[in-house]
């Protein structure tokens, strides 16, 4: 479930764990797709069958909907432990867990998601630090506008 958060949201490793965020830009609401979005509900539909719970205060624990057996946050190490086990265990060759933040940032770049949106849902601080961060992605995007721009024009540009 955290994998599939981190892949999907760009939540960083702190968030993941319920560690403090970096920046006040970091407290915000964090946009998931409607996949992510069942998964989430069926979590916590299991905890409360688990704790034999019907509403939130009744819950013995914390209520989290991925942590340890004794319901608490899971610590960053042991996340990490657990990517790295995963990672191994696919054959695929050796990615960190904030890696998933970047393909996810990257992905929406290349999909045309506006900066100041994307710099929102990562909790950068500022949209120019999500630039600074992801130019090498924008150099392509404009590459791509001036080809498209190009096709709008067709002939029609070069009669001036």
């Amino acid at each position: 479930m955290s994998r599939q958060l981190a892949f999907t949201t760009g939540m960083r490793r702190g968030e993941l764990t319920f560690n403090e965020p970096k920046t006040e830009k970091g407290w915000r609401q964090i946009p998931v797709n409607e996949d992510t979005l069942r998964v989430l509900i069926e979590r916590r539909k299991i905890y409360f069958l688990e704790e034999g719970c019907s509403a939130p205060e009744t819950w013995g624990g914390q209520g989290l909907i991925f942590g340890t057996v004794d319901d608490t946050p899971i610590s960053p190490s042991n996340l990490d432990r657990d990517w790295k086990a995963v990672i191994k265990e696919s054959g695929l060759p050796p990615i960190t867990l904030h890696a998933l933040r970047h393909i996810h940032a990257t992905m929406l770049i290349a999909n045309g998601i506006d900066v100041r949106h994307l710099a929102d849902c990562l909790g950068h601080s500022r949209p120019s630090f999500t630039l600074d961060t992801y130019a090498h992605v924008y150099a392509s995007h404009r590459e791509k506008a001036a080809l498209t721009l190009d096709q709008l024009l067709g002939d029609s540009g070069s009669r001036g």
